[in-house]
């Protein structure tokens, strides 16, 4: 006896068919949230990689390589559930955003105080070298290296101050960004009928 065929699955309506395409079209509204968790999660791993290969040569390293670790996690995890359609998940990826902003301005402030207690890698290297005034034909070399000092000091405030503010400019618009599509999402959520959410949830994108 021949074993019966398998049930084919029901066709999709025409009228299906415009109820999908509408939630499709409601779901552009805030679909690129996931992207740009995919893309700030990976650079945020690459940074945390290279902070991590750093660590070779400074110890201190570690300390922004894990960091930098978990809120790559965060992001990538945070577009997942956006993904899914949880509106929690915006809120997950908007925080993480400030907390990135806030691990680089503390690091960037910690650079900054640890520069102006330290001489510059030329006075450090040339007080190892043991190397004198007459040496370099120089009456007063620590004036020179005092000069030095302060340059390297106001660079290294200039750098980190670039950093933090750029941080602050671009992670926290992207925090605003996050925040941003809740509505969207709740729009999404309160007009589009529950087996369209499915339909595309399951991959009907």
């Amino acid at each position: 006896m021949a074993s019966p065929s398998p049930t084919a699955a029901p066709a999709i309506s025409d009228a299906q068919r415009i109820e999908i395409a509408r939630g499709a079209e409601r779901e552009k509204s805030f679909a690129f949230a996931r992207k740009l968790a995919s893309f700030n999660g990976v650079g945020v791993g690459i940074f945390a990689a290279i902070a991590l290969l750093s660590a070779a040569f400074d110890t201190a390293s570690l300390l922004l390589a894990l960091p930098l670790a978990v809120i790559a996690f965060v992001e990538l995890n945070g577009g997942q559930r956006v993904a899914r359609y949880e509106r929690n998940g915006l809120v997950q990826l908007a925080c993480n955003q400030l907390a990135l902003v806030a691990l680089v301005a503390v690091y960037g402030l910690a650079q900054i105080l640890s520069a102006r207690d330290s001489a510059s890698p030329l006075s450090e290297i040339m007080a190892q070298s043991g190397v004198q005034s007459a040496d370099l034909g120089i009456d007063d070399v620590s004036g020179e290296l005092g000069d030095f000092d302060e340059m390297y000091r106001a660079a290294v405030t200039a750098f980190y101050g670039v950093v933090i503010a750029a941080t602050a400019l671009v992670q926290g618009a992207c925090a605003l960004y996050y925040y941003s599509r809740l509505k969207r999402l709740d729009q999404f959520l309160a007009d589009t009928p529950r087996w369209v959410i499915d339909y595309l949830r399951a991959g009907g994108r």
